[in-house]
């Protein structure tokens, strides 16, 4: 019988290949890059628990397929809310983009 450290009885020694990349090899884990903007989920209709608990679920879809994600949800027929720092329950598109950006700016003078 041969062994990895070499032949016995003069049989060749029989490696394995080494692994090459292709098509059918598993892919790269992902992940949303260092200070990449927020993913607003835009939610139609009046707003309601069960639009809620539908958008919560896209987003934690959208979240396990690429960690380090910002996902928010906004509906367009959702609250308007004066202040950027607080949420009603259901926050209109309007408030969540300002929000958002409001962080996305205050990111990029810490960085400064």
């Amino acid at each position: 019988m041969s062994s990895p450290t070499g032949p016995a009885s003069g049989l060749p020694v029989r490696m394995p290949r080494p692994r090459q990349p292709g098509r059918h090899r598993r892919p790269e884990p992902v992940a949303a890059p260092e200070g990449a903007p927020a993913l607003v989920l835009a939610v139609p209709g009046v707003p309601s628990t069960t639009m809620r608990g539908l958008a919560e679920e896209v987003v934690s879809i959208a979240r396990s397929e690429l960690p380090g994600l910002d996902a928010r949800i906004g509906y367009l027929d959702g609250e308007e809310d004066a202040t950027v720092t607080s949420f009603p329950e259901f926050p209109s598109l309007h408030s969540v983009l300002a929000h958002a950006a409001a962080e996305r700016t205050a990111r990029v003078e810490r960085a400064r």
